[in-house]
């Protein structure tokens, strides 16, 4: 639970933080911060902003290696290893079932321990 004073300072920590294990940079990290809290209600669930910024960062410039998978498997990594959601949450938030946000983790994770050597056609 985040205390009362300075929740805007710890929350911003919060999402800066995940956005920065997913982008190539602090400039990318930065701007994905900033689109997370840009359309963001005041009692927006933590989770939630730190999952945006995951998912701009991934989707504009993404750190190395996931920048070598194809979006669904960064995106469903990224939201699992860096924001700590579950299969049931990924498959909530980017709109597939449990059984495919799986399929993407698994997928994605196999090319990583591969040393994405395979082709990332999809």
């Amino acid at each position: 639970m985040l205390r009362r004073s300075g929740d805007f300072d710890e929350r911003l920590s919060w999402v800066h933080g995940a956005a920065l294990r997913a982008a190539d940079g602090e400039d990318a990290a930065e701007d994905a911060t900033r689109s997370a809290f840009e359309w963001a209600a005041p009692d927006e669930p933590l989770a939630l902003l730190m999952a945006r910024a995951v998912r701009v960062a991934l989707d504009r410039s993404p750190a190395h290696p996931l920048a070598l998978l194809p979006f669904p498997e960064r995106e469903a990594i990224g939201l699992a290893r860096i924001v700590g959601l579950s299969a049931r949450e990924v498959s909530a938030l980017v709109g597939c079932d449990v059984a495919e946000a799986k399929r993407r983790m698994r997928r994605g994770m196999q090319r990583l321990a591969n040393g994405v050597s395979m082709t990332v056609a999809g």
